[in-house]
């Protein structure tokens, strides 16, 4: 895997978002340990300072410690909201 895109697109006649939450992240198995997770939080983080959005938030299923430690590894904490547990990101 070369590349990664994220692309993050809102009509002009709508305001900037100051959270932004993500419906899931993933990566598949075979591309896992390669980077792909962090080249994606990255163009993330770049694309929230571009648009002034102050956090990043998605659900984490608590029982997946490998994703859960590289998610704290990035400063990301946890929060619970409607429910569900959720991690962010303050940008």
């Amino acid at each position: 895997m070369n590349n990664i895109s994220v692309r993050f697109a809102r009509p002009a006649d709508v305001p900037p978002l100051w959270i932004f939450r993500l419906a899931g992240v993933y990566v598949r198995a075979p591309y896992r340990h390669m980077g792909a997770t962090r080249r994606m939080f990255d163009a993330l983080i770049d694309i929230a300072h571009h648009e002034n959005i102050r956090q990043i938030m998605w659900s984490v299923w608590s029982p997946n410690t490998p994703a859960v430690a590289f998610y704290e590894k990035l400063g990301a904490k946890y929060c619970d909201a409607d429910g569900e547990r959720y991690m962010y990101l303050e940008i």
